[in-house]
């Protein structure tokens, strides 16, 4: 039965899956898929293959950049060009290669809003990027750990 407003069609579908008749489907559906524990592992090893396949990945790439930040891989490729294709803190070699070890990381600041200036800061490398994670985003962290490194050598 159609429904316009959506809660309407919610109400229904939890009325029916608590009733009788709606348990006595569960059950039957869930005996159906215990029966055959090779449905679960055909399908799980069908949606690896489809993830793993390069157009997917820049896809899901692509789309998490436009949510997470706002860019899109246009502005990502300029960024990438603007630092010549190395990590803004250490200046290491970066990709645009999905899957590669050296793959870019978009750097931002989480105190300031998405489309705030200022909120997108650059492409980092893994490790710079989780150090920055890691020390809070705190340069006073970071120049008393390079004190402190530093002081022992």
């Amino acid at each position: 039965m159609p429904y316009k407003d959506p809660n309407e069609q919610r109400e229904y579908m939890a009325r029916y899956a608590a009733s009788p008749k709606g348990k006595a489907a569960q059950a039957a559906r869930s005996a159906r898929y215990k029966a055959r524990p090779d449905i679960k592992a055909a399908q799980a090893a069908a949606q690896a293959k489809y993830n793993a396949r390069p157009d997917v990945k820049a896809a899901q790439a692509a789309r998490t950049a436009y949510y997470l930040y706002g860019l899109t891989p246009q502005d990502v490729e300029r960024m990438f060009a603007d630092q010549a294709g190395l990590c803004a803190a250490c200046m290491d070699e970066i990709s645009l290669v999905i899957g590669a070890e050296n793959y870019r990381h978009i750097d931002h600041d989480h105190a300031k809003q998405k489309g705030e200036p200022g909120y997108i800061r650059g492409l980092l490398c893994k490790k710079c990027n989780a150090a920055a994670g890691l020390l809070k985003d705190s340069p006073d962290r970071c120049l008393g750990l390079g004190i402190y490194l530093g002081a022992h050598r």
